[in-house]
This record gives structure tokens, sequence and C-alpha cells, in this order.
């Protein structure tokens, strides 16, 4: 999972906790306060602005209700270095590193930029592997922050926007965005879509009937 401040928090703690509880799933996420999605096409990560967390947790990890999240690494504000080191600080190594079966990206409520670049990376480790983007949480721009990304995903038969604004609801500027709390409450419905989306569209986790071939 890729993800801005939003991923940092709460949000991004209880998302893993209840994907985690819903399937046999190895997660690791990657979030960098401030991001965009221009953040994660350039050569190198970077926590240049408010803060980075980087959480792993493992399919036969016991993970209650309330268990911490195994959390790899992170800092609370910005330091301007590079992140990643075990997997030389940029996403084409981690993408090799971790060798993901589908990408969760919640990128969008910050800068609208390179959506494209950032698709392209992640094609470049494999061609047809799915993608689900989280879209943008109630905020001024929405409609064009959902256009932006509808455009990339639009060329992209196994890229897809999941809605997350109608169970977020109105965004913050605080740290955290969200109380623990209410970013467990948001998270458990919206885990549930996407779990629900992906065993809908395929159980080998392949969109698109090329994937055979490959």
């Amino acid at each position: 999972m890729l993800g801005d401040s939003h991923m940092v928090g709460y949000f991004g703690e209880h998302l893993q906790r209840h994907l985690h509880q819903l399937g046999s799933f190895h997660i690791l996420s990657v979030a960098i306060g401030g991001a965009g999605s221009q953040t994660f096409a350039v050569s190198e990560l970077k926590n240049a602005c408010c803060g980075y967390r980087i959480r792993r947790t493992w399919a036969d990890d016991s993970i209650g209700y309330s268990s911490e999240i195994r959390v790899v690494d992170g800092l609370p504000r910005a330091n301007f270095k590079p992140i990643g080191r075990t997997w030389s600080r940029n996403l084409d190594s981690l993408m090799v590193y971790w060798q993901p079966n589908i990408v969760v990206v919640e990128l969008g409520n910050n800068r609208i930029d390179n959506h494209a670049g950032l698709l392209q990376k992640i094609r470049k480790y494999k061609p047809y592997i799915p993608i689900y983007w989280l879209s943008p949480f109630l905020r001024s721009g929405l409609q064009s922050r959902i256009a932006s990304i509808q455009r990339v995903l639009a060329k992209d038969e196994n890229a897809l926007m999941v809605p997350a604004w109608d169970l977020a609801g109105h965004d913050t500027l605080s740290t955290f965005h969200m109380s623990s709390i209410r970013a467990r409450r948001v998270t458990e419905r919206l885990a549930q879509r996407i779990y629900d989306t992906l065993t809908a569209r395929n159980s080998a986790l392949l969109f698109h009937p090329l994937n055979s071939k490959k």
C-alpha cells in the first residue's frame, strides 16, 4: 500500500488491520506525509514534509481488534532524508523486494500530479498487476481530484478507483486527520469494500484475460 499522511496516521493503521483480518495477506504499507503521486514516481523516496511510516504484517500474524500493527520504520516529522534503505530508497526496488500481487494506492488528497508516472512505475514491475486506487476524501476540489485520477485509470483495464469519500467524510488538516475511533469505523467498511471488489473481479487476483498468457 502506498499513501500519504492519512496512511501515516490512524487511517492507515486500521486499514491494514482490517485488510489483514479479511484475508491471508502479507501487507507492506509505505506512507509519506504530504505525498502526491510524484512523491513515489521520483528516483528517491524522501521524508520531506511531515513524517512517514512503514508498516509490515504477515498473513499468519495474530492481529486482534486492538493489537498493534508492526511499524518497521518511521518518523513523526520531516528530516528531508531518503527512506527505505532495505529496498534502495525507490519504488522500483521496493516492488522487486516485496513482489506484491496487488497494489493499493491512497493518493490525490494533496497535489494533483503525475498519476500516470506512478502507474508507469508500478507497471514496469508487473504489467498487469491489479491496482486499487482509493479515492480522495471530501475536501476542496474533490471532483477535479477524482477526474484527474480517473483519466489515468480509464486507460488501464487492471486499475480501478474504490470510492472512499462517502465513508471517510470531510478531511482535516490535523496531523493524523481523524481520531482512532473514527478511523477504525471508516476503514472497517472500506476494507470490506476493497475485499468484496477483489473477490468479485477474479479469484486469481487478475483482472484482464490477457494475464493468463503472461
